[in-house]
């Protein structure tokens, strides 16, 4: 937390001078203190607007150590819980306990002529069923059309990649120890020059068939994100 500008300060209205939270004014963002009953920081990260949870949030136990951090997205208006890392009081990652996925991106910055080139690996899974899998949308065609928040995903078409359980013709690139169906090779081509922001939603599945019928029961967990990338022209003058 950096660039404070104000702060203030709020007090429980039926216990004296206990602190429920402080809240840290910024350039454009709020930042925001919980506090328990014997003034104990519970949590603290930055917080929307609308008062939503966004970005990474830190929670600690009595002890005042680190047990989770949270990352929340504003989906339209809500707030979403996005991952989540659990750990030891080593602070080793209790990957049974957590919910992340990792990403590949081969540069930052691409030539107009080259697609962007990327993949993302579910690294802590929520469903461990032998019929699960893992996906990535993007907007399709050109460009990113998927707008800030998400707000109109159920609106436009989307593009599917599909892990390398299915999508075979990449496996040779990644390392084979790494299991298939839970990395995803995905790709974009840009039309423009100039500052972009990528957004895409990774999807962890799981698909059940029902008894005594020919349907299946599909459970699914989305994981949003955000890549900020710089296209360059590709002519050299």
């Amino acid at each position: 937390m950096s660039d404070q500008i104000d702060s203030s300060t709020f007090y429980s209205e039926e216990i004296e001078n206990l602190i429920v939270y402080k809240t840290y004014y910024q350039s454009n963002q709020i930042y925001k203190k919980n506090f328990d009953l014997d003034n104990r920081i519970t949590s603290e990260g930055y917080i929307s607007k609308s008062n939503n949870r966004v970005g990474k949030w830190s929670l600690y136990d009595k002890s005042s150590y680190l047990k989770e951090v949270h990352e929340y997205f504003e989906i339209e208006e809500d707030e979403y819980l996005n991952q989540s890392w659990a750990f030891d009081k080593s602070g080793d990652t209790l990957f049974s306990k957590s919910k992340f996925v990792e990403f590949l991106f081969n540069k930052d910055t691409i030539p107009l002529n080259e697609p962007l080139r990327a993949a993302v690996y579910l690294r802590a899974n929520l469903f461990e069923y032998e019929d699960s899998g893992f996906y990535v949308l993007l907007s399709k065609g050109y460009e990113n059309n998927l707008e800030e928040k998400f707000a109109n995903e159920k609106k436009i078409e989307l593009d599917t990649f599909y892990s390398l359980a299915i999508d075979s013709l990449n496996a040779g690139v990644f390392d084979s120890e790494i299991d298939s169906k839970y990395l995803v090779p995905f790709g974009k081509w840009f039309k423009t020059n100039g500052d972009k922001t990528l957004r895409g939603i990774a999807i962890e599945y799981h698909k059940e068939k029902l008894k005594d019928k020919d349907s299946f029961y599909i459970e699914v967990n989305k994981t949003y994100f955000e890549k900020k990338l710089h296209v360059k022209d590709s002519v050299v003058h």
